[in-house]
């Protein structure tokens, strides 16, 4: 009798021991990482608590998973060169973490008069749409996510950028405070969108909107620093690097041509009718410059009414036709100030060449505002070109032994304070 009881004893203790011991060793390989599941073969507590396990690891599984897919692609938008970048890693990401048949994301354009399908997969449809067309989207209306579950359902509502017939389509807007575009996905089965999902695809279109967002401001905040807010040209900081950049660029037996220009009389020209039209003067040369160079050609204002030119692959004789167009066309400008009233500039230019004149961005500056001098102490408006060197002399030496040698050794705020005599 106690044999038979103690028999049973054992029993029931491997009947209940041994599963759990298999729970516990299946618990302690989860926490190691390892990809094991909890294996439930009873229908009783062990095997409802062996299938709450499961439940459990299968739910964190996927939490990391989500989590590691938001990681790489927040990584890949560190490193994206643009937006088409960014939203090709933000579909890719979409598609790892919902798997929809066919997706594409819109990017509002700068201007944000259209929006560009800058991504898609499967048969997406992707079409560059028109003003405004993006803004009748039900995600971009509402500002959030908005799901047809089943497109031939009575009373469900289609989105007019990307219409269906049926299946399932979520609409997901791109926006961090400002919206940059919207992203659709489409399922050919219905309520193929689980609920549980939409929180992990809603932070991947965040992040991707952030990303687009921050690029564009960081974008415009270098087009301020390089750009002089009056003319919309380059400012003199980032006219000097592109010459660099053109100069360290060029063959040897290629020719860059360097203007230096300078509005005539400008002082006076801001006496007579103030400040304000000065800077309309300023902008209406700009508009004169943008007319006469090619697509290439490098403008600057470079400081006051002072403004420089590189022209690569243009020789000398290439530089006095562009320097004689732009005088010619300054001169016939008229400068719309207030009804009624107009003037003119008249604008004095001096040109340096690489590689007679000199190789480097400093040389060809100087001799360029040398010759620009010249044209002013010769009586204004007109082009002249630095002195040509005598056989055997290095170029910087032959404008240091012409007449605007004292010119040459003086700093440029002694050199314009000197034009304003003369003006």
């Amino acid at each position: 009798m106690l044999l038979a009881a103690g028999a049973s004893l054992v029993l029931a203790r491997r009947w209940v021991t041994h599963p759990l011991d298999r729970l516990l060793k299946t618990a302690r390989e989860v926490k190691t990482g390892a990809d094991v599941a909890f294996v439930s073969e009873r229908n009783d507590e062990i095997g409802r608590l062996g299938q709450a396990l499961e439940g459990m690891r299968a739910t964190l599984h996927q939490d990391v998973e989500r989590s590691s897919i938001l990681n790489r692609f927040t990584e890949v938008t560190t490193f994206a060169p643009d937006d088409a970048a960014v939203a090709t890693a933000n579909l890719e990401a979409l598609r790892l973490l919902v798997e929809p048949d066919a997706a594409v994301t819109h990017v509002l354009n700068r201007s944000s008069d259209r929006a560009v399908p800058e991504a898609a997969i499967g048969s997406a449809i992707a079409e560059v749409l028109p003003l405004n067309a993006l803004s009748r989207c039900p995600a971009i209306v509402r500002g959030s996510i908005h799901v047809t579950a089943d497109a031939t359902e009575a009373l469900s509502v289609h989105c007019p950028v990307y219409p269906v017939e049926h299946g399932t389509l979520a609409c997901v807007p791109l926006a961090h405070g400002e919206t940059v575009g919207a992203v659709h996905l489409f399922w050919e089965a219905p309520h193929a969108f689980p609920l549980k999902r939409r929180a992990g695809v809603a932070r991947i279109a965040e992040h991707a909107a952030l990303a687009i967002a921050n690029r564009r401001l960081l974008a415009a905040l270098q087009g301020m620093a390089s750009t002089d807010a009056r003319t919309g040209l380059a400012n003199s900081r980032s006219f000097d690097q592109m010459l660099e950049d053109a100069l360290a660029g060029r063959r040897d037996d290629e020719t860059v041509a360097v203007l230096m220009l300078d509005l005539d009389h400008f002082k006076d020209f801001n006496d007579r009718h103030g400040h304000p039209s000065g800077d309309v003067a300023l902008r209406t040369f700009a508009d004169v410059l943008r007319s006469c160079l090619r697509e290439g050609d490098l403008s600057a204002r470079y400081g006051g009414e002072e403004f420089a030119v590189a022209l690569p692959g243009v020789d000398e004789a290439g530089a006095l036709a562009v320097a004689e167009r732009i005088r010619s066309r300054t001169e016939s400008t008229l400068i719309s100030l207030a009804p009624g009233i107009t003037d003119r500039v008249s604008v004095s230019i001096g040109i340096a060449c690489a590689p007679n004149d000199g190789h480097d961005r400093v040389t060809l500056l100087r001799l360029a505002d040398e010759a620009l001098y010249r044209a002013k102490q010769a009586g204004r408006n007109r082009v002249e070109r630095i002195a040509v060197a005598e056989p055997g002399a290095r170029p910087a030496d032959a404008a240091a032994r012409g007449p605007s040698a004292v010119v040459a050794r003086r700093a440029r705020s002694v050199r314009k304070g000197a034009r304003a005599k003369i003006a």
